[in-house]
């Protein structure tokens, strides 16, 4: 390589100081981010044992890969909310929250609420007595992944909109929330105090994501949360029902859900 294309060394300091302001919040977002996915660990250890620490692992670890799937659809996302502001379609956006999120949050619930009724065939068919029990947790852990969805969806816009620092202290809560119950419930009901922990801090992070982007775009969708929801009740269902009612309380659930969605 020529010198001649280093030299001589301009740095747009008005640009760096654009980029600064813009992503310096990202240093205490990724370190929440961090504690997200891992105090849990952390704490069944120091009041469980390494046994309870395996179980939990093996649930959460399938939810962190199921979770994938959504972050993945955030960042396909991203662009296309970039070329819009760039292309000043000005509606673009509001449709998304309006008419996408509502849609997609509503089919993700769907597709927990039938994972949650054949988890404990799966786990029963691959892992052996030991573990089997880990689906419990794992459906409990499905109804964060169920908020999670309208968190990953919502993030992008937050990127756009250039309010990072409002997205980075959702985030900061959301560790707060989750740190916290973990002390407070691993020591009482073990790991689904853990599994709730997530659950509480995830449904915090997306009803917070709902109202600071909806106020600016001047949206209202509160029926998210009904969506989100749902897989609670499939969850209920499987404790106490038997597999064809379970069926039926589904299918009732999503129905309500539908018809007082289009009410509000």
């Amino acid at each position: 390589l020529k010198l001649k294309y280093f030299i001589p060394l301009e740095i747009p300091f008005s640009e760096v100081k654009k980029i600064f302001l813009y992503s310096w919040s990202f240093i205490f977002a990724i370190s929440a981010g961090y504690l997200l996915n891992w105090v849990d660990i952390f704490v069944i250890k120091a009041f469980r044992g390494l046994e309870d620490v395996g179980i939990y692992q093996l649930a959460y670890r399938m939810v962190f890969y199921l979770g994938g799937f959504l972050a993945a659809a955030s960042t396909v996302i991203f662009p296309l909310f970039v070329a819009s502001e760039a292309s000043k379609k000005t509606n673009y956006m509001e449709r998304f929250v309006d008419r996408v999120i509502p849609q997609a949050t509503f089919f993700w619930a769907i597709a927990l609420c039938i994972l949650i009724l054949i988890s404990e065939y799966i786990f029963k068919a691959v892992f052996d007595q030991k573990y089997f029990l880990s689906y419990k947790v794992f459906n409990i852990l499905l109804m964060g992944v169920s908020f999670q969805i309208i968190i990953a969806l919502y993030t992008t816009i937050f990127a756009v909109l250039k309010i990072i620092p409002t997205r980075t202290a959702i985030i900061i809560g959301m560790a707060v929330i989750y740190i916290a119950g973990d002390f407070l419930l691993v020591p009482k009901i073990g790991i689904y105090g853990a599994a709730i922990s997530m659950i509480l801090s995830y449904s915090f992070g997306a009803v917070s994501n709902m109202i600071v982007i909806n106020r600016i775009k001047s949206i209202k969708n509160s029926y998210l949360v009904l969506f989100a929801l749902i897989p609670f009740g499939a969850l209920i269902a499987t404790i106490f029902l038997s597999k064809p009612l379970q069926i039926l309380v589904v299918m009732i659930l999503v129905v309500l859900a539908f018809l007082l969605a289009k009410k509000m």
